[in-house]
């Protein structure tokens, strides 16, 4: 079955306490998690981050077209205010994969 893979890398908005970083990131992303998955051709997703405070968002979707519409609404869905400004804008990097299981 082929998908496309969609991570987004960034690192977390400055002003967020270093001692608090991870967990205020990941608990937005959590508080996100339920509009993503209400998306047309949305599999799944899952999120880590890194010894040097990278975040990884890994979200698998149906085809290239409902990554780039979910990219379209997701500002404006609810529960994902939150999560965007937990994030630095400036930093985010946007990838997209044609992926298969193997």
């Amino acid at each position: 079955m082929a998908f496309v893979t969609e991570i987004v890398l960034f690192r977390a908005r400055p002003g967020i306490a270093v001692e608090t970083a991870v967990e205020t990131v990941v608990e937005a992303a959590e508080g996100s998690r339920r509009a993503l998955a209400g998306l047309d051709g949305y599999i799944d997703r899952s999120f880590g981050v890194s010894a040097d405070g990278l975040f990884g968002d890994i979200v698998r979707w149906r085809d290239l077209a409902s990554a780039e519409a979910a990219a379209a609404v997701a500002p404006t869905l609810c529960g994902f205010d939150r999560f965007l400004q937990a994030i630095d804008g400036p930093s985010v990097r946007l990838y997209h994969f044609r992926s298969r299981s193997l």
